[in-house]
């Protein structure tokens, strides 16, 4: 079911939990724009990949909330963070597993294509993982690592750029991509984003573009074995000693 919000001839917002209807609004979108005039911005995680760790998909935390709050609250939302992406990083699965070749088509067409995930770390890691799944991001893919130095950094990595994928690492998404945008001297007409955060879709706006963005809740459908209290945190305490471990892979590394 779609959920849609107008703003004058522009679709602004739409709201899915199948990324076939992702499909569907880029090929209405190609019906009035050209291939080239249009840029796909897709976050990573849970939005075209997730955790096989049933205990750390979305709904086993959510039936184990306040377990969860328990476990995490003496850590930081950027070490929960850290957390969950050590999970994805230990074991990745698909969201949807058309997305490969959805993302293959319609790049074949001429749409250039980006990922951009919330982090910044660990850009070959994902880039690996991605491949390994069969996703590959055609926009400025070859062109040299990149550090966008006027931004801030996170647990000491500043928003980069590899292979393809954007690591906002802590900075709203739109600033990364519109700073992207200036330095290859793309000039989109229309910016389809799509990520399964609401807070990210409401701030994503870049003036003097069209903007579709597309909230995808795919990963609350994401198949998920029931885990009892004990396995949900016999898990995360696992998971956290885990991250504790990671050493953050900063680019040029």
């Amino acid at each position: 079911m779609l959920n849609l919000v107008l703003c004058a001839d522009i679709l602004k917002r739409m709201e899915t939990f199948e990324m076939r209807d992702v499909k569907k609004e880029f090929a209405q979108a190609l019906k009035k724009y050209k291939p080239d005039e249009v840029l796909g911005v897709f976050d990573i995680d849970a939005t075209l990949i997730g955790t096989k760790d049933p205990a750390c998909q979305l709904p086993n935390i959510k039936k184990h909330r306040k377990i969860f709050k328990e476990l995490t609250k003496a850590l930081s939302k950027e070490e929960v963070f850290l957390v969950l992406i050590a999970s994805v990083l230990k074991d990745s699965a698909l969201i949807d597993l058309k997305t490969p070749k959805f993302l293959k088509d319609i790049q074949a067409q001429g749409v250039q294509c980006v990922a951009c995930t919330g982090g910044g770390l660990f850009p070959k890691k994902r880039y690996e993982i991605l491949s390994n799944l069969g996703i590959h991001f055609t926009f400025d893919n070859d062109a040299p690592q990149f550090v966008f130095e006027e931004f801030e950094s996170c647990f000491g990595c500043k928003p980069v750029f590899y292979k393809g994928i954007l690591g906002a690492n802590n900075t709203p998404k739109a600033k990364v991509v519109k700073s992207h945008l200036k330095r290859t001297g793309f000039q989109p007409k229309l910016i389809i984003f799509v990520d399964d955060r609401d807070k990210e879709i409401e701030k994503f706006d870049i003036e003097g573009v069209d903007i579709i963005t597309i909230h995808y809740k795919g990963a609350l459908n994401f198949p998920s074995q029931n885990v009892s209290e004990e396995e949900f945190i016999q898990a995360w305490k696992q998971h956290i000693e885990d991250a504790k471990a990671l050493k953050p892979e900063f680019i040029g590394s």
